[in-house]
């Protein structure tokens, strides 16, 4: 967040105690200079002689933790001047792109960026700064394609070219600069701005685009804006939800609970938060002091994706709730009202059924999928379907215990073997209880050297604590999973010839023996099985056609396929259908940012050819026909 001081007129400075004429300083001559590569990291330096003092502030360190434009943290002051008067300050920087501004001491309303000649300047008036993977810097004009932005008649593009006489923007909604019926205006010439730039607005629906800009008719090509993600091809791509925001440059979205194994799951997404905490009158709103949450049962997890969750076991009944961001009392934010309902207080309400639902979601698009959180972190809805929570298994060295999940998820196991991970109320932070994960196994696992004995165990699963079903080990008043590891190295609960869903005793009779649940295959594996049954059909083109049964540009397309069951057409091609709603990450394998999509692959299963949805079904089909190979009309042949 930009945290620098703008000029709010004299009254702001009578309130920060100061005399406009007397304590302000008069104004020193400065020339902010561009920073530029040295050992130990990025120099950064102003000349301004007779300065006091000199700050650099900016993304990298918070803006100085200013306050209303003053900077009283040392910290971020530049070193001494020379002796000509230039203050210099160097930073290790990570690879990336940073926003910045210089400060004279004394001088707080005067924040200086340097002139658009040599950065380029956002939106607040701070010069950019690129640092390349190599960790040098971007040199002065040198060309910057901004972030795409959600403006009133569209999606705005901006690029920042000095040298450039023209610019172009172009991507999969313009057909790559080739044109496209339908878009207004779609060959994307940009228009000349101020500060060096080009701009462009082009309407655009919800869905995920690939661009890039051409400056001076291809002279120079640039793959969109830095700050976001890029594709197998190098591509940059962002994605307009249906509520009009681009998601990957969205820094949280809060999302409405759903119902999992386990109780009820709170999810955020905020890769750029630290601590997010989940406060209702199901946990009597954190136990907060003041609108401060500290209590350790209301914190939620957060996995490698930054997606934050917590797992809640609540009875069914009417809830309300809200996310505290950083556990600060100005942190407390609701659902976004499409989602959920609000009370007269603004808090989130949801009311959980006594089959296991939540009510207010009923009818509803998923919400993974309207925000965009599906599209951003590649989560399937049938995660939860395919997680599977394995019995420990015996193992030279001791007991192995093992979790089948998405690999960027967070998995420990807690047990009275290893003083349940020393959690502290629920919340474990440390790593010897983690598992981890196994690439060739495609599952998180680790061993632990036990003796003979009974134990009691959960694993905890970002954050929810889960156990393992229990018609494979019984399960104690607690919940948790119970083993016993016999003399002779095996699983007694496994062995013997039935189980129950508390410890046997001595009295317990045997139970009928309850069969292994089978795991659902993942995403992964069901569309391996489909592609080798397309690729062992070398006699005919192969070609996966990849569309959403929710989507409208898909109808069409999926009505003539439909025709043609029982034509000659089936005889001519082999196609895989893939609904992306259920692969998401397949269809980002292979490249597919608009829906419906067709993939040509050669012999070898690689890409040989792809087309594209372009906002016409007619041209589409036409397309798919041509990239097939065969000529099919809408009628039997």
């Amino acid at each position: 967040m930009n945290r620098f001081w703008k000029l709010r007129g004299a009254a702001a400075l009578w309130a920060l105690g100061l005399v406009v004429i007397a304590a302000q300083a008069a104004a020193v001559p400065s020339e902010p200079m561009m920073p530029r590569t040295v050992d130990g990291g990025v120099e950064f330096a102003i000349k301004a002689p007779g300065a006091p003092g000199a700050y650099v502030v900016g993304t990298f360190n918070d803006w100085g933790s200013n306050e209303d434009g003053v900077i009283r943290n040392e910290e971020f002051a530049m070193g001494n001047p020379d002796n000509a008067g230039v203050f210099r300050k160097t930073l290790s920087l990570a690879p990336g792109v940073y926003h910045f501004r210089y400060v004279l001491k004394d001088q707080w309303t005067e924040w200086i960026s340097l002139p658009a000649t040599q950065t380029p300047i956002d939106r607040d008036g701070n010069s950019i700064l690129v640092v390349n993977p190599d960790g040098t810097c971007v040199p002065a004009a040198h060309p910057y394609v901004f972030p795409p932005r959600i403006a009133r008649e569209g999606v705005q593009f901006r690029v920042y070219s000095p040298d450039s006489k023209t610019a172009e923007v172009v991507g999969t909604f313009n057909n790559w600069g080739k044109g496209q019926p339908g878009i207004a205006n779609a060959s994307g010439l940009m228009y000349p701005g101020t500060n060096y730039e080009f701009v462009r607005t082009i309407p655009l629906s919800a869905g995920t685009y690939a661009y890039g800009v051409r400056l001076d008719e291809n002279a120079m090509w640039l793959p969109g804006a830095l700050e976001l993600p890029a594709d197998e091809q190098g591509e940059r791509y962002f994605t307009i939800t249906g509520r009009n925001t681009i998601v990957e440059l969205t820094d949280q979205i809060l999302l409405p609970p759903r119902v999992v194994p386990g109780g009820v799951e709170f999810r955020a997404y905020a890769p750029k938060t630290e601590i997010i905490y989940v406060a209702g009158d199901f946990n009597n709103w954190g136990e907060n002091d003041s609108g401060r949450v500290t209590d350790a049962h209301a914190r939620m997890v957060p996995d490698a994706r930054g997606m934050f969750v917590k797992v809640l076991a609540i009875e069914p009944g009417e809830y309300h709730f809200k996310y505290v961001i950083n556990g600060h009392p100005d942190g407390w934010q609701a659902v976004d009202q499409i989602d959920l309902p609000q009370d007269k207080d603004g808090n989130s309400v949801f009311t959980l059924t006594a089959d296991g639902k939540i009510k207010e979601l009923a009818g509803k698009p998923d919400p993974l999928i309207e925000t965009g959180v599906m599209a951003l972190i590649g989560e399937d809805a049938r995660e939860m379907a395919e997680l599977e929570m394995m019995p420990p298994t015996p193992v030279q060295g001791g007991v192995l215990f093992q979790v089948k999940a998405r690999k960027s998820a967070k998995v420990f196991v807690a047990g009275d073997f290893n003083n349940w991970a020393n959690n502290d109320n629920g919340y474990i932070s440390g790593s010897d209880a983690l598992l981890r994960w196994d690439d060739r196994k495609s599952l998180f696992e680790r061993t632990f050297p036990l003796t003979a004995g009974m134990y009691r165990f959960k694993y905890v699963y970002d954050g929810a604590w889960m156990a393992v079903d229990p018609t494979i080990l019984p399960r104690d008043q607690e919940g948790n999973s119970v083993f016993t590891l016999t003399a002779d190295g095996k699983i007694e609960e496994l062995n013997r010839a039935g189980n129950s869903n508390e410890v046997a005793t001595a009295n317990t009779p045997a139970a009928t023996p309850a069969p292994r649940i089978e795991r659902t295959a993942t995403e992964a594996e069901t569309f391996s099985r489909n592609l080798e049954r397309v690729m062992d059909d070398e006699s005919k083109p192969r070609v996966l056609y990849f569309h959403h049964p929710d989507l409208a540009s898909c109808a069409g397309v999926n009505e003539w396929l439909d025709s043609l069951a029982g034509q000659r057409f089936q005889e001519r091609i082999t196609m895989l259908v893939t609904d992306v709603s259920k692969h998401p990450s397949t269809a980002k394998r292979y490249g597919v940012y608009r829906i419906p999509a067709a993939v040509l692959l050669d012999d070898s299963g690689a890409v040989k050819e792809k087309i594209q949805y372009n906002d016409d079904d007619t041209r589409f089909v036409f397309e798919l026909k041509h990239l097939a190979g065969v000529s099919v009309k809408s009628g039997a042949e």
